[in-house]
């Protein structure tokens, strides 16, 4: 005899099977959750200086690095705005003091 968690798990393997046989299950996959928003114009760029040599090559990545130092910062500078002014609301809202009692 089996036991009742045992039935449950082989019921809930059988149903799987039979939803991949099926074809309704799409197999995960990872995603950023990130909003990282590119421009158009930046995208053809890319695809278009596809071809360098390897000494242009040096160059972007120095230049890549540099680009990729002030978009960090750009997005540090933002976030910390957001937290700021969220800290704001929070305080001005009054939630942001103490109670004066606690329980315990």
């Amino acid at each position: 005899m089996m036991s009742k968690n045992k039935r449950k798990k082989l019921k809930k393997k059988l149903q799987l099977r039979r939803k991949k046989a099926a074809g309704s299950i799409a197999k995960p996959c990872g995603i950023s959750f990130l909003y990282q928003p590119e421009s158009g114009s930046e995208a053809e760029a890319d695809g278009i200086a596809g071809e360098e040599t390897e000494e242009d090559q040096e160059g972007s990545v120095t230049d890549a690095t540099q680009e990729d130092i002030e978009l960090a910062n750009s997005k540090a500078d933002s976030i910390l705005s957001f937290l700021r002014s969220t800290q704001e609301i929070y305080f001005y809202d009054g939630k942001g003091v103490p109670p004066t009692h606690v329980f315990l």
